[in-house]
């Protein structure tokens, strides 16, 4: 039978009796949440014989009928689908519709056509590497591999997964890729697999991550393909074009640091835990964490940078010439580099971060070497440079390292201690993620449950005892700000009774109807709502503290008429 086929760019929603003739470029599973017996759907990349391409998917519901028939590399007749807008955040053609198989789609084997197209659309590394790149689409490229970084564990979501980065390399510009899980696998089974004489590398489908306006590549679960030493005429020609413009170019792959391992994004908003600064005290072993807050303006006087040798460590003065106990040597050549200490805060307090020199250059814009020059002056005489006010009240993601020196006895909430900052991020697309994956930044951690307080014409007066509230408000999200100062009306234990209950505070007469209506209080731990139904204080003229909870309540001491 004679079949009329379609071309992939002619398909439009709205006509149903589309047909095509098309190779499975890719297939693979896209999986959801861990407790699902099944993949969340069946995803495919589609080509017909004009090298065009569309993004196809089959829903878990239907890939049993599906899935035996579907073989990557061969070729099918398509017909009785529908077309979607392609609405994916990260989408694999440029195709602006994608295939949806329903229950009476048509696929037909056809095992005596081949289609031969080039199933790649490399970019260019210049044009990766472009500041407005969009990054929407899954992209194809090709490079000669030139660097490996460290395979180790991470743990996301409770779930240990393998990690590695590989470095790629095409007419003198360079990109990483990180790897993840079943392809750290085969990189390893590569490597151990004899010579690698500069190795041609093409990644398909790899998604680009953006960081502080660098981007690099990411393997999609499933979706990505790496081929390492392909078959294909663009390989030999580019190993070529290699070798004749590094004619000594080392045959072996250089070790990537750890810090190239791991995508700003990546670092900050997946592979490291938040924590408030508060919880920092609280801490008792060894970990890193990322915090969200704002730089406080620094004191006047405080030494910001110091002389340092080629392998950073501090030298000293001796002898005409310079000592580095770390080389253990006296050096000629030094370098000054930064100590940056700021005093960082967050709705749950402030704490001291010290920057070093990569990590103070990357919030400051410039390097200390720039910056000191700019002063002109003797190292003692160096105030502080105008670039350090710019920074001041903006708010920044801290991946810091928290160091339990003294052990798991050390009562960290009765020191003043200074984290070591490992990585900063000013991206604010990084910075909103990061607010957008947190409940409720500004309640405190010690505090699981909040509500709705009732606050009848709460007077100015109340800031004197801690609680934050506006004038003649009906109600109030009891915030950090609003909770009371353990030392409310000399009783030091109302603190205490704080750390687990919520206060509804009535500093005038109220109505029954209003002070016994039900308040919506949600569960931070248990993620649900629940209400309560206040009573009415013991005290006859309701000037008294009500301390509520959906566990028990109390009577809390009464205010004295001359402060309420």
């Amino acid at each position: 039978m004679e079949f009329v086929y379609h071309n992939v760019d002619e398909l439009r929603s709205g006509k149903h009796h589309w047909r095509i003739l098309v190779k499975v470029v890719r297939i693979w599973y896209s999986q959801g949440f861990a407790s699902s017996k099944l993949p969340l759907s069946l995803e495919l990349v589609l080509m017909d014989n004009k090298g065009s391409k569309i993004h196809a998917t089959i829903k878990k519901t239907l890939m049993y009928k599906f899935e035996k028939l579907l073989v990557e590399g061969n070729v099918y007749n398509l017909s009785s689908f529908v077309l979607v807008d392609e609405s994916e955040d990260y989408k694999p053609t440029r195709h602006s519709y994608k295939i949806c198989f329903m229950y009476n789609t048509e696929v037909r084997p056809m095992p005596q056509i081949t289609i031969d197209e080039f199933p790649y659309s490399f970019v260019s590394l210049a044009d990766l590497l472009s500041p407005g790149f969009d990054s929407t689409y899954l992209i194809d490229v090709i490079g000669i591999l030139t660097g490996v970084g460290v395979e180790r564990e991470i743990v996301t979501n409770g779930k240990k997964s393998k990690m590695n980065v590989i470095e790629i390399e095409s007419a003198g510009l360079r990109v990483e890729c990180a790897l993840f899980g079943a392809y750290v696998d085969e990189l390893a089974n590569y490597l151990a697999g004899g010579e690698l004489n500069n190795p041609v590398v093409i990644i398909q489908f790899a998604k680009v991550k953006s960081f502080q306006g660098n981007n690099s590549l990411q393997n999609v679960h499933g979706a990505t393909k790496i081929l390492f030493d392909p078959d294909v005429p663009m390989a030999t020609v580019l190993k070529s074009n290699y070798l004749e413009a590094n004619a000594s170019a080392s045959h072996s792959l250089s070790q990537l640091s750890d810090s190239k391992t791991v995508s700003g994004e990546d670092d900050f908003l997946v592979l490291t835990s938040p924590k408030s600064i508060a919880e920092l005290r609280d801490i008792k072993k060894d970990c890193v964490c990322v915090v969200y807050g704002t730089i406080l303006p620094m004191e006047e006087g405080l030494e910001w940078w110091y002389t340092a040798c080629r392998c950073s460590r501090k030298v000293y003065a001796d002898e005409k010439m310079f000592f580095c106990e770390g080389c253990n040597r006296h050096v000629m050549a030094v370098y000054p580099r930064f100590r940056l200490q700021v005093r960082v805060e967050d709705n749950s307090g402030c704490a001291n971060f010290i920057l070093f020199d990569k990590e103070a250059t990357a919030l400051l814009g410039k390097t200390c070497t720039e910056m000191v020059e700019s002063c002109d002056r003797n190292e003692g005489d160096i105030g502080m440079p105008v670039e350090f006010t710019r920074v001041f009240g903006r708010a920044a993601l801290f991946k810091i390292e928290v160091k339990n020196f003294l052990g798991q006895r050390f009562d960290r909430s009765r020191f003043e201690t200074t984290y070591r900052v490992k990585r900063v991020c000013t991206d604010e697309l990084i910075i909103e993620q990061f607010k957008k994956l947190q409940l409720d930044l500004t309640v405190r951690p010690y505090l699981p449950y909040f509500c709705y307080a009732y606050l009848p014409n709460a007077g100015a007066d109340l800031n004197e005892y801690g609680i934050k509230v506006g004038a003649s408000s009906s109600r109030e999200l009891l915030t950090p700000q609003s909770t009371l100062n353990p030392q409310v009306q000399g009783n030091e234990d109302i603190g205490k009774d704080l750390l687990d209950e919520f206060v509804v505070v009535s500093g005038d007469k109220v109505t029954e109807a209003e002070f016994s209506a039900e308040l919506p209080v949600t569960n931070l731990e248990a993620n649900t709502q629940e209400t309560i139904s206040p009573k009415r204080s013991s005290s006859p003229d309701n000037e008294g503290v009500q301390v509520l909870s959906n566990r028990k309540k109390k009577v809390m001491p009464k205010a004295k008429k001359d402060k309420i």
